[in-house]
């Protein structure tokens, strides 16, 4: 079964990211100044029919909060596919994925102006499985 067809299965990933989001009032402006760093450690809940939801903890230059979100994902022939989350007051989120190791593993980066983050995705194993 190619691996497209196994992920996001039904299930929870863990996942890590990291990287620099841009708080310039002009998001044109790409001084190295104006960007923050950026820190997270994920819960996704993929239900296996193209929605999810998850919480979070968020580094965001510093301060930390909570976050949770809900958002819909979509997975193209070739193992690629896109994310949209929801995270309120945080705003819309989006990203597109590649599948890797028979959809274990899911590599994704952000493609929202003025943010630069990039992390991974691991399915989460019950037992011995």
């Amino acid at each position: 079964m190619p691996a497209w067809q196994l992920l996001p299965e039904e299930g929870g990933y863990g996942a890590g990211t990291t990287g620099l989001i841009n708080i310039s009032s002009h998001p044109n402006d790409i001084k190295i100044k104006t960007f923050v760093p950026f820190a997270e450690a994920v819960y996704f809940l993929f239900d296996g029919h193209g929605n999810v939801s998850g919480t979070s903890t968020a580094d965001f230059g510093g301060f930390v909060s909570p976050v949770t979100f809900t958002g819909t994902y979509t997975v193209n022939a070739n193992c690629t596919g896109n994310l949209t989350v929801d995270a309120g007051a945080n705003g819309i989120v989006h990203r597109d994925l590649v599948i890797v190791d028979a959809g274990r593993e899911v590599e994704f980066v952000s493609t929202d102006q003025g943010v630069v983050i990039a992390g991974y995705m691991k399915k989460q194993r019950v037992g011995g499985e």
